[in-house]
């Protein structure tokens, strides 16, 4: 509506563009996983994987590792709260099969996880 009152839209172009449906869920992008998992992004053309965990919960971290794990792109985040940094950089480095950057919720801080040899 706003963008119609502003002469950006049309009244038509509005109801031909806006899906009210598709505000409920914004940036949802969450991509299945092998036995009915899901991951919640995959981005950049399918080469960056992220799982969002903000639980701090350590059996979370070790759900949300694996499902990177189980992702076939390239590179590998999961973010987290900045206090369950570590924790979480710990878990991926015990858990992990695969590379990954273990990051805070605004991407401020990072760690880099090295595949296990």
């Amino acid at each position: 509506e706003a963008a119609v009152e502003l002469g950006l839209l049309t009244e038509e172009q509005c109801d031909e563009w806006v899906r009210p449906e598709e505000m409920t869920h914004p940036g949802r992008t969450e991509k299945p996983l092998p036995g009915g998992q899901r991951l919640d992004a995959i981005r950049s053309g399918g080469r960056r994987a992220t799982e969002v965990e903000r639980s701090g919960d350590p059996a979370r971290l070790r759900d949300a590792v694996q499902r990177l794990n189980k992702s076939r792109a390239p590179q590998r985040v999961l973010q987290v709260p900045q206090k369950d940094l570590e924790k979480a950089a710990e878990i991926a480095r015990a858990e992990s099969n695969k590379s990954m950057t273990v990051k805070n919720m605004g991407g401020t801080q990072r760690q880099r996880v090295r595949k296990k040899r």
